[in-house]
């Protein structure tokens, strides 16, 4: 059963976009989301970063050193992406373009949001259209890479960005029960 929790357009202009303890809390332990977007530039990454917290309760923040670790892959061709010591998780080893008809949109399910035993991580896959209008499919996996410290933080939220401009969009979030 997928209960929807939020349907909203992005405005144009936005610079970044976060998902909330209004949406991501106790109520549900997975999460589905949709994403789909448009970046004001061109030739740039779309980045997402966890809102942690240690009370079961409360609001989540963005923890602001090197603890996020992402994995991605392109379908069709050899690109990845790896980091264990970052600042922030991209989704895509792909940039997408900001012509007609390009962007990019992803699905995604958040895990273990409320389970204090493992990390929060977010999987999914999706698809870029790219700087030259060429189509091209990815895979995507984003935790925090701290397990010592932050496997026992509760997730209350998540914030999407790109690497550099603005972006206007459509966002879906579902609790999964």
């Amino acid at each position: 059963f997928h209960e929807k929790l939020l349907e909203a357009d992005i405005a144009a202009g936005t610079s970044e976009y976060s998902v909330d303890e209004t949406y991501i809390n106790s109520s549900f332990d997975e999460y589905k989301v949709y994403f789909n977007s448009k970046n004001s530039n061109d030739n740039v990454d779309l980045r997402l970063q966890l809102l942690l917290t240690t009370s079961a309760s409360g609001a989540g923040s963005v923890i602001g050193s090197s603890v996020y670790s992402y994995e991605t892959s392109a379908m069709g061709s050899a690109s990845y992406g790896a980091n264990n010591s970052s600042t922030y998780a991209t989704i895509s080893p792909i940039t997408s373009g900001n012509g007609t008809g390009e962007g990019i949109q992803f699905e995604g399910v958040l895990v273990n949001v409320n389970d204090t035993t493992q990390c929060t991580a977010i999987n999914g896959l999706g698809s870029n259209i790219t700087t030259n209008g060429a189509t091209g499919g990815f895979n995507f996996h984003a935790a925090i890479g701290t397990p010592a410290t932050y496997g026992a933080y509760y997730c209350r939220g998540f914030k999407l960005y790109f690497g550099a401009g603005t972006f206007s969009g459509k966002i879906r979030v579902y609790g999964i029960s």
